[in-house]
């Protein structure tokens, strides 16, 4: 029991709940630079509270869509030559109905916690919230799946990126503005970084597998030289946090690291593993960064 819950935990990928719980500190960020993050004592806990549940809500369903890439390409077989993570379905680690059951019960667990969003924020967060798990859990489901067809970029930026931290922003203040829609570009485009690495890695088998995506349609070349735009571009979104020095603690160690991410696409063979977990460095550098940033502010 215990041996397959951890090979359950394995599945949900902990490592990536970072891209998914970005954008909201970017955009609690936000909140706090633009001083409409109320720290009276009376407000300032239910505050946290939204926060932290805006956080737990957004990686549970990145877990969601871990877990569901996983059990639908086990059940269309195409995950058999996968490299680069523990194959936990394939394998026998975990019975698939033992998989699925936990999968579910995610899927309730998710709900719950977003029903106190959904009163706070009303439609738009409901329509955010249901298309995201519905996208999510058929992300691979189909033969016309996004992860099939061209679309996993388009809707891991919006999700991970604008969508992401427009809906935090305006839990947060009831309001929307054009900088808590363009801080979702950073956090959009690393996203869409991450999902381009592991196609990277995994080229020879989608391409076996007759899978399209940007990688298999343009080679890896030309898909290198996109990781690398997405790697440079990203922090200049972080501008729009304005100019103040403790916005630079962000930008000067995301451009660093952009530099050093780029050197890892050039060396020869690319370590796609080392590339992966510096890519997620970054996220969390961010992360990070953006809590630091925060804390400065309100003192």
């Amino acid at each position: 029991m215990f041996k397959s819950l951890y090979y359950l935990i394995l599945a949900c990928r902990p490592l990536t709940l970072f891209v998914a719980t970005l954008p909201v500190s970017l955009a609690i960020t936000l909140v706090v630079k633009d001083k409409l993050f109320a720290i009276t004592p009376e407000i300032l806990p239910a505050n946290i509270i939204i926060s932290l549940n805006i956080l737990i809500v957004a990686g549970l369903i990145q877990i969601i869509s871990n877990l569901a890439n996983d059990y639908f390409d086990f059940k269309k077989g195409t995950d058999q030559q996968l490299t680069g993570r523990r194959k936990v379905l394939p394998t026998k680690l975990v019975h698939p109905k033992f998989f699925l059951i936990f999968l579910l019960n995610i899927c309730f667990l998710t709900v719950i916690l977003a029903i106190p969003l959904v009163i706070l924020g009303g439609i738009p967060i409901i329509a955010i919230g249901i298309s995201a798990i519905i996208l999510a859990f058929f992300y691979s489901a189909t033969k016309y799946s996004l992860a099939n067809n061209y679309l996993s970029e388009l809707f891991i930026f919006l999700y991970f990126g604008p969508l992401a931290t427009a809906g935090t922003y305006y839990l947060l203040t009831v309001s929307l503005t054009i900088p808590a829609l363009a801080i979702g570009v950073c956090s959009g485009l690393l996203g869409i970084a991450l999902l381009e690495v592991n196609n990277l890695r995994d080229y020879q088998t989608d391409l076996n597998a007759g899978r399209k995506n940007l990688v298999t349609k343009f080679g890896i070349k030309e898909n290198l030289r996109f990781l690398n735009y997405l790697y440079f571009t990203t922090p200049f979104f972080l501008l729009f946090f304005g100019l103040k020095w403790h916005i630079w603690l962000l930008i000067i160690p995301a451009f660093c690291y952009a530099v050093y991410l780029s050197y890892l696409t050039r060396k020869t063979p690319i370590n796609y593993k080392l590339l992966f977990f510096n890519t997620i460095g970054l996220i969390f550098l961010l992360q990070v960064l953006s809590i630091a940033a925060c804390i400065l502010r309100l003192n």
